[in-house]
């Protein structure tokens, strides 16, 4: 559905999207809110995290959905609390702060006709601080409990130095655990800790873009000639025969898909050869090993052969242009910083060079790897790769400590201690982060922790899930005391 945007206020897109700025971004709807700063003509222009971005005005209006901020619902917060490493003892100097709220919307907001349930869930980040913070509705905070989502039930079990503020309202909720832990914990926690072990291997992927030849492209890498029964890129190609891609130009062919017939401007390549050799961009010998030249040259005077380029290449680029043709006006291929081929006029008399085909799909394709790739670079956090003890290898030890983490505490809750946020085993966490830890040994320790998981959240006496109704009684609760509690 098209929408009226409004500059200064703020959006996200529903469908991925690519921002046009000093290096393009993909913006998808994980993202953080962006602020419209204003709106010319067919464009639109967004501030993301100090950086400006463009859009096209009518897929914004299609794409663009309003979003919440934290000013928007500020009134309404009921629990504030710090999270993460801070939270379970795993904090080390670079460590980020991050904070979860909840807050509860008045009857009203869910009567409006706007109402959006992504409004449930609001991410914000201070890019000067990197400190980040979610708010959660209470009815979507409950609902992500029910299927005991494990960054959920963390506050079952909120540490004193780690309580911002609290509602009365919500000491129901705090003091609930036995409401919603159930065996629904196995596949929560454990689920995700085994699928983080096995990407283990390939967690370094965007990271060995930086080691292999992830570098910006242009269309002319995409575009390829025949070569006996295989293909060549055609800029090999060219430069194997002494020619420019500079000098080339291009006629599509018609009812064959991205595939062109390629023809040359053999007096444009000899005079501006000459003209950058008196300008003194290019060594003189660069035209005197250069066949193309050479041969035109011959062309105008059996004799050339005799004379000394070297010594004047002035008086030599006054003779080939008293003695040869105008330039043919050929665009080239490629110009730098396009992200399109281009086509030229030819004479109908031209002969053929080469056929060359345009892989566009592939050149689409690189772009969009690219722009992720730097969307990555930015704002990856670097702390958390590290080098694993004799494993030759870069892993994400953030995310290998909490899936380390994870089985723990899932230990804990089948041994019956409930949720225990606070770490005991904090120093062998963080030596997981640090690299300290084979990562071999590691998934090792991991797959036998799981399959004695396995067999314990089996037998152990847990209900198989929340009881709904009892969920239900709890929620309805907190609404009334949260009207009823002056404070």
């Amino acid at each position: 559905m098209q929408i009226n945007l409004n500059p200064g206020k703020y959006y996200k897109v529903e469908k991925k999207m690519t921002g046009r700025g000093v290096n393009d971004r993909v913006f998808e709807k994980k993202d953080y809110a962006f602020q419209i700063t204003e709106i010319l003509d067919d464009i639109v222009r967004i501030e993301y995290f100090g950086e400006i971005y463009e859009f096209d005005l009518s897929h914004a209006r299609h794409n663009f959905k309003p979003a919440l901020i934290y000013n928007d619902i500020k009134d309404f917060i009921v629990l504030t609390y710090i999270t993460g490493s801070h939270a379970y003892g795993t904090n080390v100097d670079t460590s980020d702060t991050d904070y979860k709220s909840i807050f509860i919307f008045p009857d009203s907001w869910y009567s409006r006709f706007d109402f959006n349930p992504d409004w449930e869930e609001i991410r914000e980040k201070n890019h000067k601080t990197n400190e980040e913070i979610t708010y959660y509705s209470l009815r979507r905070f409950i609902s992500l409990l029910t299927v005991n989502n494990p960054n959920m039930l963390e506050a079952l079990d909120i540490s004193t130095d780690c309580m911002v503020y609290k509602h009365p309202c919500m000491d129901k909720l705090l003091n609930s655990q036995d409401l919603f832990i159930s065996k629904l914990c196995y596949k929560a926690f454990l689920g995700y800790g085994e699928s983080q072990i096995n990407k283990a291997g390939g967690q370094d992927k965007l990271s060995n873009w930086e080691k292999a030849d992830m570098v910006r492209k242009t269309p002319l890498d995409f575009c390829f000639t025949f070569e006996q029964q295989g293909s060549i890129p055609i800029n090999k190609w060219l430069v194997s025969n002494g020619m420019d891609q500079r000098f080339c130009g291009l006629n599509s062919i018609d009812h064959m898909h991205d595939m062109y017939g390629v023809y040359y401007d053999y007096i444009a390549h000899t005079i501006i050869y000459l003209k950058e050799i008196i300008a003194g961009t290019r060594d003189t010998n660069d035209l005197l090993d250069n066949k193309v030249c050479r041969r035109y040259l011959s062309m105008l005077d059996d004799v050339f052969n005799n004379r000394d380029i070297t010594a004047d290449p002035i008086q030599t680029l006054e003779w080939v242009q008293n003695n040869s043709q105008k330039m043919l006006g050929y665009k080239g291929i490629n110009l730098d910083n396009s992200n399109s081929i281009r086509l030229s006029e030819t004479p109908k008399d031209a002969m053929l060079l080469v056929y060359m085909s345009y892989n566009k799909d592939g050149y689409t394709t690189h772009c969009k790897q690219y722009a992720r790739y730097l969307t990555w670079k930015k704002e990856r956090n670097d702390s958390r790769w590290t080098d694993v003890e004799g494993h030759n290898q870069k892993i994400d030890g953030k995310n290998m400590l909490h899936c380390m983490r994870l089985i723990n505490m899932s230990e804990d809750i089948v041994s019956g201690k409930g949720i225990v946020v606070k770490r005991t085993e904090s120093e062998y966490l963080k030596s997981i982060r640090y690299g300290k830890v084979d990562l071999q040994t590691l998934i090792l320790v991991a797959r036998k922790k799981l399959e004695t998981l396995e067999e314990k959240f089996g037998s152990v006496g847990l209900m198989d899930e929340p009881d709904s109704a009892a969920v239900i009684d709890m929620y309805n609760n907190i609404l009334y005391d949260h009207k009823n509690i002056k404070i």
